[in-house]
């Protein structure tokens, strides 16, 4: 039986430097709380570090951290009482335009299925076939939950 081999600290510091802030805003939306957020992050590293898995490609490594602190978020989200802790001008200040500000609270309002598909596609930019992929759901379940997130979206900042 071969031995588990953990990454190298320079392969884990790479992965930080390239994803942490990455995977830190997706956890501060999923979880909207500071604290919880940063958990997140840490567990999210340790599962990679414990699990230390082979990639094909930088893409898949970063799908992979993507779908691990999703997961780390719901399980979050499921064992403690949720509450809302995080200002919004605070939560803002990690996207750096106060133009923005609105639409991200409101972002912050939805149903968490809803939040972590807006987030990825207009946030980290990813196509529904990626999210599909990253999130194990069928690219048509991306696409309805995106629809009706900006139909959400929309009610809730033509009422603001």
């Amino acid at each position: 039986m071969k031995s588990h081999e953990y990454p190298t600290n320079d392969k884990i510091e790479r992965v930080v430097d390239q994803h942490g802030d990455m995977i830190f805003k997706i956890c501060l939306i999923m979880l909207r709380n500071e604290s919880d957020a940063e958990d997140a992050l840490q567990e999210t590293i340790l599962k990679y570090i414990n699990k230390s898995p082979e990639f094909q490609s930088s893409e898949h490594e970063k799908a992979w951290l993507i779908r691990v602190a999703k997961n780390v978020c719901k399980d979050v989200y499921k064992s403690r009482a949720y509450r809302e802790a995080l200002n919004i001008e605070d939560f803002c200040d990690y996207y750096k335009t106060e133009e923005n500000g609105e639409m991200i609270r409101l972002v912050m309002e939805l149903p968490p299925n809803y939040r972590i598909v807006i987030c990825l596609h207009y946030i980290s930019g990813y196509k529904t076939d990626e999210i599909a992929s990253i999130l194990k759901i069928r690219p048509a379940t991306v696409r309805k939950r995106l629809q009706y997130g900006r139909k959400l979206l929309i009610m809730e900042y033509q009422e603001g």
